[in-house]
């Protein structure tokens, strides 16, 4: 699982941590990348750099007005409302290609633990 930001440059060091695991020979299976923190449509310079990193792509998650506030106040991104952009269909758009994965993370657990406890 690799996570960037809207960036070029967050794309760029996806990209070199997959090549890094390639040249340890890691066993990774499959590599995914999620986009945090992005906007509603992503523009057309930042997709073709995506394309050119031949990296699929599990999803995005969107940019929410509410995060500064939370983490400010030291609260975690677990109570944010359930309308929050962030969360609204996240964990439906990630989960189905996670879980295709030979390795959950972190991420799925917490999600899960959400999902299960109807917060």
């Amino acid at each position: 699982m690799l996570v960037s930001d809207y960036s070029l440059n967050g794309l760029k060091a996806a990209e070199r941590v997959r090549d890094l695991a390639n040249e340890m020979k890691l066993q990774v299976g499959r590599s995914l990348l999620v986009v945090n923190r992005a906007p509603v449509e992503l523009s057309g310079q930042f997709t073709g750099a995506l394309a050119a990193t031949g990296i699929e792509t599990a999803g995005c998650v969107p940019v929410d007005p509410l995060l500064p506030e939370f983490e400010i106040a030291a609260r975690t991104v677990m109570e944010l409302p359930d309308d929050s952009p962030r969360l609204s269909g996240l964990w439906g758009r990630l989960r189905t290609p996670l879980l295709r994965t030979k390795h959950c993370c972190f991420f799925l657990c917490h999600f899960d633990r959400r999902e299960k406890s109807g917060l």
